[in-house]
């Protein structure tokens, strides 16, 4: 199971939609626990059932309400982590204070860093000079003075740790590795010592985004990270390398990150490199030590070098239905096949057209001549006339990426349900509701519907063994 980036975001109010936008990467998103399952939960039986009927009535709306769920979560956490201080026995105790010796310091920092953003909001930017530095002494006396807030977050991470252990016991979890943090939030504050501050982190134009992207991500200084022997890196990649697998997202940045310089846009930066060659022998070791593998989210403008170098690693390609010239003889064996990604459109979006006139109704430049691009693309591939119905050609579409020699092949949860609107739009933040889109069904009904039953039955197929040649 491949998912978006669980990397954590402070509780401070509104919460930020974007899982590719985290306060820390170190550490996970707690508003993904499943409350009824945190101890003592069912002794509060009837409070949570009261939150849990308010939650699902936020799930019937158009958009998700990320704010206003958390509103929920947090009441219950509350209860739960008193339920924890007062009752918990000596099993669970113990297991959470061995969770803290095994998190150590870094733990501690995030927990104090979340309990100040709740006094002082969450960019640290604005908080008191005094305690714009973790090893400040004004930072010292405020987790002396604020314990059991310090701990409530260090509960919750333990928490979300264990449930998330759980649930991978008996799948393979391919997390997602985001390219980078928010320049004010808890990693920044912990590693400001080693960032170009004022410098963000973004992509040159190209053919899908002629403005060219600022992703808003604050980069490590090359130089600076080495010093530091990479120990902020090599905690990242155990953090993401836990469950089994992992996949990075903008895996160019291991080898050179586009730098946008303060006060100017996208297309005045420029590429900075980085030690790519300690960088990928650190994942090489951290990914056999987890045994895990890595999946390296290799699209848009690369060095045919880089490619190499994964491949000689055994990182795994991810490779797109639109961007290959021949789209299913070029993928390669050592990869992971995907109709699109977050940052495309739906199968079913290209398809009837769209996608492509909300972006011209934004005013974003060359959304016809792309629409018209991948729906030709989706024509080569699956032979179909126009005016077929959606459902067939997602089926189609499928059909077509089962026969490619690439070990992993995935199903978008979007293309199963044969949604049209998209998950992300690169280059926007208000003009559309970018990761506020929900599944279009429910996650029951998705399980029984038409469409999504016929392509886990071609995935099916695809994994059986095949008669040998004659």
């Amino acid at each position: 199971l491949l998912v978006n980036p669980i990397h954590a975001v402070p509780l401070t109010l509104p919460i930020e939609p974007c899982p590719y936008f985290a306060w820390s990467r170190l550490f996970r998103y707690p508003l993904y626990l499943r409350v009824e399952e945190i101890p003592g939960a069912d002794l509060h039986g009837e409070r949570i059932s009261a939150l849990a009927t308010q939650g699902r009535v936020l799930s019937k709306l158009p958009l998700l309400d990320r704010t206003a769920m958390a509103r929920l979560k947090i009441e219950a956490f509350g209860m739960l982590f008193t339920h924890f201080e007062e009752h918990a026995g000596d099993a669970e105790r113990t297991s959470f204070l061995a969770h803290l010796r095994k998190e150590g310091e870094s733990l501690l920092r995030f927990a104090t860093y979340c309990a100040l953003a709740e006094v002082h909001g969450a960019d640290y930017w604005r908080w008191p000079d005094e305690l714009r530095h973790p090893s400040a002494p004004a930072v010292a006396r405020f987790r002396e003075s604020a314990t059991r807030r310090i701990r409530f977050y260090q509960w919750l991470q333990w928490e979300t740790a264990r449930q998330l252990d759980d649930a991978s016991s008996s799948i393979t979890l391919i997390t997602d590795l985001a390219v980078g943090f928010d320049a004010s939030g808890a990693d920044a504050w912990m590693f400001q010592d080693l960032l170009a501050i004022g410098c963000r982190v973004g992509a040159p134009p190209d053919t899908f985004n002629q403005l060219g992207q600022d992703w808003g991500l604050p980069p490590f200084v090359p130089w600076l990270l080495r010093k530091a022997r990479y120990e902020p890196y090599i905690a990242t990649l155990r953090a993401c390398l836990a469950n089994g697998g992992v996949r990075i997202d903008h895996v160019m940045g291991l080898f050179r990150l586009w730098w946008v310089p303060p006060d100017a846009g996208p297309a005045a930066g420029g590429y900075v490199r980085y030690p790519s060659s300690d960088l990928l022998d650190l994942l090489a070791l951290e990914a056999h030590r987890a045994g895990a593998f890595v999946v390296g989210e290799d699209l848009g403008t690369v060095e045919p070098e880089v490619r190499d170098e994964l491949l000689s690693r055994g990182v795994l390609s991810y490779r797109v239905l639109w961007f290959e010239d021949d789209p299913i003889k070029a993928f390669p064996r050592q990869a992971i096949a995907a109709a699109g990604t977050h940052d495309l459109s739906t199968v079913a979006g290209t398809w009837s057209g769209s996608d492509a006139a909300m972006k011209e109704e934004l005013g974003l430049p060359g959304a016809a001549e792309e629409g018209q691009f991948l729906r030709h693309r989706l024509n080569e591939v699956t032979g179909l006339p126009p005016g077929t119905a959606p459902e067939r050609v997602v089926q189609a579409v499928h059909e077509a990426l089962a026969r490619v020699p690439a070990l992993l092949t995935t199903v978008t949860l979007e293309d199963s349900a044969v949604m049209e609107a998209r998950v992300n739009l690169p280059g926007t933040i208000d003009e559309y509701p970018n990761w506020r889109v929900p599944l279009s069904i429910s996650l029951d009904d998705l399980m029984t519907s038409p469409t999504a039953l016929a392509l886990a039955a071609i995935m099916q197929a695809a994994c059986e063994p095949r008669p040998a040649a004659r």
